[in-house]
């Protein structure tokens, strides 16, 4: 995601550090190393294990989701507000 934003983005924008970090190869290789234990975890779960990390993974969806929610109606708010984007 970060790789894509990255492309498109205006340069000196109040997310460019988020965009540097997300998009980064080292960042990359630590989501590769991540996705490959997280593998290796649900191969050798029980269906009890992996019914509870699924759970795990869906509420930490669930917690992003609502990280940029209320980030976007912040945004929209200031708008209001102010009539400036940032």
């Amino acid at each position: 995601t970060g790789l894509k934003i990255r492309k498109e983005a205006v340069k000196k924008n109040p997310f460019q550090k988020w965009l540097e970090t997300y998009s980064d190869e080292a960042y990359g290789r630590y989501v590769e190393q991540f996705i490959q234990i997280a593998e290796d975890l649900l191969s050798g779960a029980t269906p009890t294990m992996r019914k509870k990390m699924h759970y795990a993974f869906r509420r930490s969806c669930e917690f992003e989701k609502a990280f940029f929610s209320e980030a976007l109606n912040i945004k929209k708010d200031k708008e209001k507000k102010t009539g400036q984007l940032f």
